[in-house]
C-alpha cells in the first residue's frame, strides 16, 4: 500500500519544513556569524548583529501568534528573510561606524554620523520591502497573503530592532577601529 493524497502530500511538506528549520537555520547564522566576523575582526559586532536579529525574529513570530497567523511551510521561511534584512541594516552601520572610527573620530561622534548617515536610506529600503512583502497579502491563497504579512511585518521590527536595540548598545561598547593609512 501507498500513502498518496492531499493529507499525505501536506504531511510531507510539515515534515521537511521541520528538517529544514532544524538544518538550514543553524547553519544560516553559523554562516552570518563567520561573515561579521571576518568583516569586521570583532566578536561584539557578531553579537550585536546577532541580538539584533534573534529579537527581530522573536518579535516577528510572536507578532503572527498574536495576530493568529499559525506557522505553516510558508511562514516557516521568514526567519531567513529576516535574516538577510536585519544583517544588511547592522552591517551598514556598523560598516560605516568602523570608517568613521578610523577617521580618529570619537566613539560617540563616529556612532551618531552612522546613524544620521543610515537613517533614511535603511528605513526606506525597509519600507519598500515590506510593502514588497506585503503585496504578498493581495494574493487569493491565505498562505502567501499569511507570509507576505509576516514577512513585511518582520522587515519593519528588523528596521526598529537594529536602531533602538543595536545602536543603544553599540553606544555602551566603545570599539576599536585601526586608523587608516
Amino acid at each position: 500500500f501507498y500513502v498518496s493524497g492531499a493529507t499525505a502530500i501536506n504531511d510531507a511538506f510539515r515534515e521537511i519544513t521541520n528538517d529544514d528549520l532544524s538544518t538550514l537555520l543553524p547553519i544560516v547564522f553559523l554562516l552570518v556569524c563567520l561573515f561579521i566576523y571576518l568583516s569586521f575582526r570583532t566578536l561584539s559586532t557578531v553579537v550585536l548583529t546577532m541580538m539584533s536579529v534573534v529579537i527581530s525574529i522573536a518579535v516577528m513570530m510572536g507578532f503572527a501568534g498574536w495576530v493568529g497567523i499559525p506557522i505553516h511551510n510558508l511562514t516557516a521561511i521568514t526567519p531567513e528573510f529576516l535574516i538577510a534584512i536585519a544583517v544588511a541594516d547592522s552591517v551598514h552601520i556598523l560598516a560605516v561606524y568602523f570608517i568613521f572610527r578610523s577617521q580618529n573620530q570619537s566613539h560617540r561622534e563616529a556612532l551618531y554620523q552612522s546613524l544620521e548617515k543610515n537613517l533614511i536610506p535603511t528605513l526606506l529600503t525597509s519600507i519598500t520591502t515590506a510593502i514588497g512583502f506585503y503585496s504578498f497579502a493581495t494574493a487569493g491563497i491565505r498562505t502567501i497573503s499569511q507570509m507576505g504579512i509576516v514577512a513585511g511585518t518582520g522587515t519593519l521590527l528588523a528596521w526598529l530592532a537594529t536602531y533602538f536595540v543595536l545602536a543603544p548598545l553599540l553606544s555602551l561598547l566603545p570599539l576599536k577601529a585601526k586608523p587608516r593609512t
